[in-house]
Formats: C-alpha cells, structure tokens, sequence
C-alpha cells in the first residue's frame, strides 16, 4: 500500500497515439483526471470517480468524443482529495 500520494509522468511521452497515466493514492479519494490544451482550455475529463487506496494506471487512446488529439503540447491534471499535480505531455504525429 502507497504510504504517500503520487502522480506519475505518463508514458510514453511524446505519445502516438496512446498514452498511460499511473497515480498511488494513500487512502480512498475522489479522483479526477482532465487533460488541457496549451490555452489552459479543457479538452477531455478521463476520470471522475471515486478510487480506492493503491497504485492506479489509466491507459488513454488519445482521442477526444472518437477524435484523435492533434499534435501539440498538452497538459494531465490530476486532483485526487487534497492534491492536485499537472503533468506536461505531447502529441506527435
């Protein structure tokens, strides 16, 4: 059991046309998990639920309502109970 929050760097990064998020929660929390594009404007919500304590991996096909993600910097940010941490990543086609 993690003994202390944690939000991985996804790989891999650059990434096409998949990509994997990895997080250890403490203790059980509400989690959510959004990406953003370079204007800080949201394009997707992956996750918005609640989880149990534990290592956690979210595999993401990088598409958005069944589009692919254009090629560009991104940002995953993660907030899970008290903690949030934004994690840069890119698209390369």
């Amino acid at each position: 059991m993690p003994k202390e929050f944690s939000f991985d760097q996804n790989y891999p990064n650059p990434f096409n046309p998949s990509t994997t998020f990895e997080f250890a929660l403490p203790e059980p929390c509400h989690v959510t998990l959004e990406v953003y594009n370079i204007l800080g404007q949201s394009v997707a919500t992956l996750v918005d639920q609640a989880y149990v304590a534990g290592r956690h991996r979210y595999h993401w096909d990088g598409t958005v309502r069944g589009r692919p993600l254009a090629s560009g910097v991104y940002f995953a940010k993660l907030v899970a109970g008290d903690h949030t941490v934004t994690r840069k990543m890119a698209v390369v086609k």
